[in-house]
């Protein structure tokens, strides 16, 4: 409760980001959170992307990509790319991504289509083996830091 009332007396903010286009998801969670700890526009917020699939959202239904674990693990960073971009970042602002492999004997095919996304710095990562839903070969959550949308809250739109 004394936390709530410093981050509260702070500006801080927390709020979901949707990706313009995407169906909104049937499940009780927010696709992303960003979480501003000051409203000061010139402090960075953390973006938490949930755990994304290699799911095409541009088909109608979206649907699961054909083609294993590395056209899986590509789709999957592109989604976590598009709700980077829908909170004003890109992925060179990931700090840290955890992979959730159905597999481990895929590791090596995840890892080559990983390795291929991003530039030359990378975020940490830490990679593991368990049960997925959806029949998913691949999930792989980010977070990083996002622009403070403190403009929005007040009223402006974000740009």
């Amino acid at each position: 409760m004394a936390a709530a009332l410093i981050f509260s007396a702070l500006g801080a903010s927390k709020q979901a980001i949707h990706v313009p286009g995407w169906p909104t998801l049937p499940y009780p969670f927010s696709t992303a959170m960003l979480t501003c700890l000051s409203d000061d526009p010139k402090q960075a917020c953390w973006l938490h992307a949930s755990g994304m699939q290699g799911i095409d959202f541009n088909t109608l239904p979206p649907s699961m990509v054909p083609g294993g674990v590395g056209n899986q693990t590509a789709q999957t960073l592109e989604n976590i790319a598009a709700v980077a971009q829908a909170a004003g970042a890109s992925m060179d602002d990931m700090s840290e991504c955890e992979v959730m492999l159905a597999n481990l004997e895929d590791f090596k095919e995840m890892n080559a289509a990983y390795g291929a996304f991003f530039g030359r710095v990378k975020p940490a990562r830490a990679a593991a083996a368990m049960g997925l839903v959806g029949g998913a070969l691949v999930e792989i959550k980010c977070s990083g830091f996002a622009p403070n949308p403190v403009l929005s809250r007040r009223g402006a739109a974000l740009k």
